[in-house]
């Protein structure tokens, strides 16, 4: 009888264990849904699951992720934290999930730059590339070209760093991610401005301004119609 007891018990417990995970798994979807278009949100979503510091194995690391990405989408730099992240890391460093290991090491070098330290910053940011080659993630590999740029650019290495932004614009088209090649645009002006190449200067902000009327919507011409101006204004380019 107890023995029944004892495996009846045993039963519910792995039922209760399995529904609540069930349940965590749903809400990781959500997030993952939210995350882009309402990262606030997803955030709430996270912060709302319950006994989150219980979590175990590949719920852990995505709980991990998830939340770093959201704080990043939110702006919350003062709440990252590299342990927190180094957690998705080292789950997903040796595992067959190409994407997640590469999206763990560019919120990883995401939180050491934040940090200053660059050295790290930049070899998690190359790590996320190796990671990511073989995938379909290019608007993530095109970030991953940005940042590099932008390291290298604070290094003065600027041909290293139009090498890395031309290598984000290749990705964000690839991603049909219009805004992503605007702001690659937009750094690879700012390179030639700092090297006195003007006419390049000139060429790539005509570049931005032609997809932006192109291919965006009414409100984000608005939204850098404006600054475009500014731009060249400052620059020194007539109109």
């Amino acid at each position: 009888m107890k023995k029944l007891l004892y495996l009846g018990l045993l039963s519910v417990c792995v039922l209760l264990g399995s529904c609540v995970e069930k349940n965590v798994s749903n809400v990781f979807d959500k997030v993952e849904g939210y995350m882009d278009v309402c990262p606030d949100s997803a955030l709430l979503l996270l912060e709302q699951i319950p006994h989150s510091e219980e979590l175990r194995g590949k719920q852990r690391a995505d709980y991990a992720l998830l939340l770093t990405q959201a704080r990043d989408k939110n702006y919350l730099d003062s709440l990252q934290s590299d342990s927190l992240i180094k957690i998705a890391v080292d789950y997903y460093k040796n595992g067959e999930d190409k994407v997640k290991a590469g999206k763990a090491l560019f919120y990883y070098g995401k939180v050491m730059d934040l940090q200053g330290n660059d050295m790290l910053a930049m070899q998690a940011y190359l790590n996320a590339l190796a990671k990511l080659e073989k995938t379909e993630e290019y608007k993530l590999q095109g970030l991953a070209y940005e940042y590099i740029g932008i390291l290298n650019a604070d290094r003065k290495l600027h041909k290293d760093a139009l090498d890395n932004y031309q290598s984000s614009v290749y990705c964000f088209q690839k991603a049909a991610d219009t805004l992503g090649v605007i702001y690659a645009y937009r750094d690879i002006a700012r390179i030639y401005y700092v090297e006195q190449q003007y006419d390049s200067v000139y060429t790539f902000i005509q570049r931005k301004i032609k997809i932006s009327l192109e291919s965006m919507s009414t409100w984000i011409c608005k939204i850098y119609w404006l600054p475009l101006l500014i731009e060249k204004r400052y620059l020194g380019i007539g109109l």
